[in-house]
């Protein structure tokens, strides 16, 4: 699946893998445009990290903050609580984290496993 963000995340990792759990996770509702930390400028497509990190402690559904906090630490390193993050996720949410920390270590080819 191609997402806008995919050309921003090409070459990282890190970043595929945030792009990967924001546009799985919720059913993409947390990559989609007008998000505040997805930025579109003259047909570029980015992620915001400073907004992304405000997001996962602002308010949305605590299942949303988990999501944001994982990505957000997967972005830049922040830390995370994992047994926070996992708590009562459904299927989808938790399928496509377990895929992100896949592709952050460089094994997509886990991630399409699952």
């Amino acid at each position: 699946m191609t997402h806008p963000l995919d050309q921003w995340a090409a070459g990282s990792h890190d970043a595929q893998a945030v792009v990967h759990l924001l546009a799985r996770a919720f059913d993409g509702v947390l990559a989609a445009p007008g998000r505040p930390w997805v930025i579109t400028h003259d047909g570029w497509t980015a992620l915001n990290d400073d907004a992304l990190g405000h997001a996962a402690v602002a308010a949305h559904s605590e299942s949303e903050r988990r999501i944001l906090a994982a990505a957000h630490s997967l972005l830049t390193g922040a830390p995370v609580d994992l047994r926070w993050v996992t708590t009562n996720l459904d299927r989808t949410s938790a399928t496509a984290l377990v895929e992100a920390v896949a592709i952050a270590a460089g094994l997509a080819e886990i991630a399409d496993l699952l």
